[in-house]
C-alpha cells in the first residue's frame, strides 16, 4: 500500500467515523496489469461489510468518473466485493458526475460518500489550498527529516515538536496536515491534541521507504548562497560544513579548497550587518561560501550519532546526510552523484 492508502484513509475513517478500517494489501495476481499499473490496492471492512480501496496512482492523472467506473467494475467481478475509490484530490466537476454516477468515493479531509452505507460526510471546502501540494514546505520539511534523523516514530503533540524543531506550535500544525496529505505520515486528533504518527502501531516502520517515497516532494534547503573573503571564526562559530566539503567527509570525494559553511535564516538575520565586508563581489572571488538554508543546518546535528563521520569542534559539524543529498542533488558531475550515492547507501536504516 502506498500514498493515501498508508496513512491518510485510515486516519481521515478514525477520526470522522471512529472505524478502524484495517487496511490490508490485495492479492493482486489476478488483476489484469493495466489496473495494477493505475491504482494502488488495498482490502478492508466497513461496518463488517468488506471492501476493496482503490486509489490512482500518482501518474495516473488523467482519470475520468467514466473511468472509474468501468474499472470499479472490472474490480468488482475480480474481488467480489464492494471497491470504492480513494483519491487525494478531487475536482468540483468530478466530484458531482462521482456523485450522479453513485460511485462511492473517500477524498480524505474533504468528503466521504458511501450510499450503500447511506453516508455523505462533506466538509468545508473554502479552507482547501488552490493547488495540490508538491513540495513539503521548510518547516515540514524540518519535522520529516528530524524523525528519520533520530528514528523517532511519532510526536505526542504539536507543542513537544515545536521546541524540537524551533518553529510555533501553529505551523508545527499545518506541517502535519502538510505530511499527512502526502501520505508520509497521518494525523491522530484526541480532541484539541494533534500526534503526528509515521508508522502503525503494530510495524517497524520502513526509513528508507519511508524516505525514497518522500524524496520527490523535498526541496534543496539552500535558499541562497554568496562567496566570502576570510570570515572571522567566531562569526562562523555556530555554522557547519556543508557542499562538496561535507560531502567528502561522508564519502571518497576530494575536499575543495573553498570552505562551505551553512548557517539557518535566523543566524543570517542576526549576522547580516557583520558580513557587509566580508561578503565577496563575485563567485570567482573569495575563497569561503556562506549557504542560508531554510531551516537551521544544525537541528539535527549530533556528535554521538553513526550519521555523522568527521568532527570539526572549532566550527560546529558537518551538516546531516539527507539535508546535503538535497542540496547537491542536481548537481552536473558525476564524480558528486557516485559520492552522494555511497554516503546514502552507508545509512544503517
Amino acid at each position: 500500500m502506498k500514498g493515501v492508502l498508508d496513512f491518510a484513509l485510515g486516519a481521515y475513517l478514525d477520526q470522522t467515523t471512529g472505524l478502524n478500517v484495517g487496511l490490508t494489501p490485495c492479492v493482486t495476481s489476478s488483476v489484469p496489469f493495466f489496473l495494477r499499473g493505475r491504482y494502488d490496492l488495498a482490502e478492508g471492512s466497513l461496518h463488517g461489510r468488506a471492501h476493496v480501496f482503490f486509489a490512482p496512482k500518482q501518474d495516473f492523472t488523467d482519470w475520468t468518473p467514466s473511468t472509474i467506473q468501468s474499472d470499479r467494475e472490472q474490480l468488482a467481478s475480480i474481488f467480489h466485493r464492494e471497491p470504492i475509490f480513494v483519491a487525494q484530490r478531487v475536482q468540483s466537476n468530478q466530484r458531482q458526475r462521482l456523485i450522479q454516477m453513485r460511485i462511492p468515493f473517500i477524498v480524505p479531509g474533504t468528503q466521504m460518500y458511501l450510499p450503500e452505507l447511506l453516508i455523505d460526510l462533506r466538509e468545508h471546502f473554502s479552507g482547501q489550498r488552490a493547488r495540490p501540494i508538491e513540495k513539503l514546505s521548510p518547516s515540514a520539511q524540518a519535522i520529516f527529516l528530524a524523525a528519520l534523523e533520530q528514528r523517532l516514530e511519532r510526536f505526542e503533540n504539536a507543542h513537544a515538536m515545536s521546541k524540537l524543531v524551533k518553529y510555533t506550535a501553529m505551523t508545527v500544525g499545518r506541517s502535519m496536515d502538510e505530511l499527512e496529505a502526502l501520505g508520509l505520515a497521518r494525523v491522530v486528533r484526541r480532541g484539541k491534541i494533534k500526534s503526528l504518527h509515521f508508522g502503525v502501531e503494530t510495524e517497524a516502520v520502513d526509513w528508507r521507504g519511508l524516505w525514497e517515497r518522500a524524496i520527490r516532494h523535498l526541496r534543496s534547503p539552500v535558499r541562497r548562497s554568496f562567496p566570502l573573503y576570510e570570515c572571522p571564526p567566531a562569526l562562523l562559530a555556530q555554522a557547519h560544513i556543508g557542499g562538496l566539503n561535507a560531502l567528502a567527509q561522508y564519502s571518497s570525494l576530494n575536499e575543495p579548497n573553498k570552505k562551505v559553511w551553512a548557517v539557518g535564516s535566523e543566524w543570517y538575520q542576526d549576522n547580516a550587518v557583520a558580513l557587509e565586508g566580508a561578503e565577496a563581489p563575485g563567485s570567482d572571488w573569495g575563497n569561503e561560501i556562506l549557504e542560508i538554508w531554510s531551516y537551521d543546518p544544525g537541528l539535527f546535528f549530533n556528535q554521538a550519532s553513526s550519521w555523522i563521520r568527521g568532527q570539526h569542534p572549532e566550527r560546529g559539524g558537518l551538516v546531516d546526510r539527507l539535508s546535503l543529498f538535497l542540496a547537491l542533488r542536481n548537481a552536473d558531475d558525476e564524480r558528486v552523484e557516485q559520492a552522494l550515492g555511497h554516503m546514502i547507501e552507508e545509512i544503517k536504516w
